[in-house]
């Protein structure tokens, strides 16, 4: 009887274990199961939000085009920068310090109407910069950035790649800007100011848009003026152009003294791309290369001297005299609807303005507003 007792126990303790085991391996497979759903479904929301993405980006590009009349806009930037440094090692001085403050305002107005695109931009960029090393420097405020852009393009188009186009643009700038570099004892000159240089061009030719990002233009034909006010413009009470300094060009900007415009016909050629990268970064890149058909009367160094110790000069290289290119690219950032940051690069090239490229890079952290 107690054998068959045991017999009986064992027998119940094996089928408990084995039916624990096999329970643990259905809750096992199930958690599998419930987990492989749950990636599925993950998968299929990714992919729908993706297809909803691709959905929308073609329903706000059908809906541009069913788009007639004007539609107005803009943005600005408003940034303020400090640098305190006191007894830091790497300063320059025991004391420094540095103010910045930048301000960058953008408008547009286009127009569309049937197969007619006429779009108009302005851009407006002024900031100042200050660094005082020590209590005694009264270094004042000197220019970081200044630029009027204004431009106005319209286009007719042929399909929806193609186009007829015809543009014109100004470029300057507001303030004064002084160059002490070429200065005699206690002066120095204005090298620029508001039309001094201006810049105007005016072309027709062609425009392909391959896609919503990118855009090529050419103009075969595009005539440019360089403005220059007269020389009285320039004189201050502290900053005169000298005279009879062979320091001095005989040029201001291509333009000779004594005159405040150059003509010129030429080519140019526009290279565009804009596009966001996720929801809050956006990048705006802009090539502009223009050619000249018409020598400006440029000129170079020989690197030799004549008995009066003054460089012999000759005729500028051919692309040097005739080539212009200016690349901006402007990245921006935002944080909020009312914070955002800005990264602005230029490269620049014109030998009538300075004989190696010129860069200028600004970044800004500020408030931001849409309108």
């Amino acid at each position: 009887m107690k054998r068959l007792l045991i017999f009986a126990l064992s027998m119940f303790l094996c089928g408990f274990l084995t039916t624990n085991v096999q329970a643990q391996e259905s809750t096992t497979e199930k958690l599998e199961e419930l987990k492989s759903q749950l990636q599925f479904l993950k998968d299929k929301i990714k992919t729908n939000e993706t297809q909803n993405a691709d959905l929308l980006k073609q329903a706000e590009a059908i809906e541009s085009k069913l788009k007639t009349g004007w539609t107005f806009g803009g943005d600005g930037l408003l940034s303020v920068s400090l640098t305190n440094l006191n007894n830091w090692y790497a300063a320059a001085a025991e004391k420094e310090n540095q103010v910045g403050i930048n301000g960058n305002v953008n408008l547009y107005a286009d127009y569309k109407k049937d197969r007619l695109l006429w779009g108009n931009k302005a851009g407006f960029k002024l900031g100042y910069l200050r660094t005082r090393s020590g209590e005694n420097d009264e270094s004042p405020f000197v220019k970081s950035i200044d630029e009027i852009l204004i431009a106005s393009n319209a286009d007719y188009l042929l399909n929806d790649k193609l186009s007829y186009n015809a543009g014109a643009t100004f470029l300057s700038q507001f303030a004064v800007g002084k160059n002490d570099t070429l200065a005699q004892g206690t002066q120095g000159f204005i090298s620029s100011a508001f039309a001094a240089p201006a810049y105007i061009t005016l072309g027709t030719g062609i425009k392909y848009i391959p896609n919503s990002k990118f855009n090529i233009m050419y103009h075969p034909l595009s005539y440019k003026a360089t403005i220059v006010r007269e020389a009285a413009s320039f004189d201050g009470t502290e900053y005169t152009i000298p005279a009879n300094n062979p320091e001095i060009p005989t040029k201001r900007y291509g333009v000779d003294f004594g005159e405040t415009v150059f003509h010129t016909i030429g080519s140019s050629i526009h290279i565009g791309y804009r596009d966001q990268f996720m929801k809050n970064i956006n990048v705006a890149s802009n090539l502009d290369y223009y050619f000249s058909y018409l020598s400006r009367g440029l000129t170079q160094g020989t690197g030799t001297f004549d008995a009066e110790g003054v460089e012999i000069l000759e005729d500028a290289d051919f692309l040097k005299d005739r080539s212009t290119l200016n690349w901006n690219t402007v990245v921006s950032f935002a944080f909020n609807k009312y914070i955002s940051a800005t990264l602005d690069y230029t490269l620049r090239y014109d030998y009538a303005e300075k004989a190696d490229i010129q860069h200028r890079n600004f970044f800004g952290v500020g408030l931001t507003a849409q309108f």
